[in-house]
């Protein structure tokens, strides 16, 4: 039996380890009109939208008010499928990744390295190197 509880779970727990300001985004792709879920659905939306998960959902079959609801308290998109075109037209609408939002929780932005070319240093102590691929040593004094 599909579950949509189970799924949605399982997708909180990978997403938990995504840093604060990366998005963490679902898509569910839908194909049946029941969901056996062990336990109550709306426990689970409140987690997704702490978490700060959007969660977009293709139904193949038809629209289910329970993912109808998902997509729109966790801020994601519902979409029916009527035909192979409008199938392609709903994933080629999640291609591109949605806006940061500007309420979005940023603790800390992401660090870059210092990257660039070593400095020549001009000193009066002699010094080795070795050119591993021409297997000599230079000296320099």
């Amino acid at each position: 039996m599909a579950s949509i509880q189970n799924s949605l779970e399982l997708a909180m727990a990978l997403l938990k380890t995504v840093p604060q300001y990366g998005t963490k985004e679902v898509i569910l792709v839908y194909g049946s009109l029941t969901s056996t879920d062990p336990g109550d659905i709306h426990t689970t939306i409140e987690s997704l939208k702490q978490e700060g998960i959007r969660v977009s959902v293709i139904n193949l079959v038809a629209e289910i008010y329970v993912c109808k609801r998902i997509a729109e308290a966790t801020g994601g998109d519902h979409r029916v499928v009527l035909d192979l075109d409008s199938l392609r037209a709903h994933f080629a609408a999640h291609v591109r990744p949605p806006p940061t939002p500007s309420s979005a929780k940023v603790v800390k932005a992401p660090t870059l390295v210092r990257m660039g070319f070593p400095r020549r240093i001009e000193t009066s102590v002699p010094s080795f190197a070795f050119a591993g691929d021409q297997e000599r040593f230079a000296a320099k004094s």
